[in-house]
């Protein structure tokens, strides 16, 4: 199980997603950071927070990475050991179905 998260933690967390998102809502960004394995491994490691929202932007990050271009689905699925299993394992288990469809 995944060690106990800290409220400060979870404030955390959620600014470096909140950044990410931000960043990757505009597709000039999105290369960029799907290339960084620092930001791709802070946003995998969001995943396990507890906050919904912060999971949910996770996911949404992921998604406007994977959606730019074919090598931007390539460097996600092939240089980021674990996020295939991650989603899947969010879509089938996470407690909100919000965040279990959009994995």
């Amino acid at each position: 199980p995944p060690a106990a998260v800290t409220l400060g933690e979870v404030v955390d967390a959620r600014r470096v997603i909140v950044k990410l998102h931000s960043l990757a809502m505009d597709p000039r960004n999105r290369p960029f950071i799907a290339r960084d394995d620092g930001c791709l491994h802070n946003i995998m490691r969001t995943f396990d927070y507890p906050a919904e929202d912060v999971v949910f932007k996770a996911l949404e990050t992921i998604a406007y990475l994977a959606s730019h271009s074919r090598e931007n689905r390539v460097l996600l699925i092939c240089h980021q050991e674990g996020l295939m299993e991650r989603l899947q394992d969010l879509s089938d288990t996470h407690p909100s179905e919000d965040v279990a469809a959009l994995a």
